[in-house]
């Protein structure tokens, strides 16, 4: 599979081989509800509807990561990234474990 944005593989990447199983229960992780953390362009309108998607995506967590840093975490929990059925935001309703939610980016 593909990642949706080759900065944030390259991010994954460093951060998932940096550091043993001892320094990795000394990191402070910042966990993300991706649809609902950020827009890649950066508006933050209200989501009216919270049964249904909202707009936020990979883009847009990556434009907040120094954001995240500010605030002294050192690594980030995103919601899983695979299909889901309709209006399943949040990323725990698999339907296709090879295919990525096309509601966060593109391959």
């Amino acid at each position: 599979m593909k990642f949706i944005d080759a900065s944030l593989l390259a991010a994954l990447t460093a951060v998932a081989s940096a550091g043993t199983t001892a320094e990795w229960k000394q990191r402070s992780v910042y966990q993300i509800l991706t649809d609902r953390f950020a827009r890649a362009d950066g508006s933050t309108n209200a989501c009216t509807n919270l049964s249904v998607y909202c707009g936020g995506n990979y883009k847009g967590a990556i434009n907040k990561l120094d954001y995240i840093q500010g605030m002294g975490f050192d690594a980030i929990w995103i919601s899983p990234i695979v299909t889901n059925y309709p209006n399943s935001y949040h990323g725990y309703h698999a339907t296709n474990w090879n295919t990525y939610n096309s509601n966060f980016g593109t391959e």
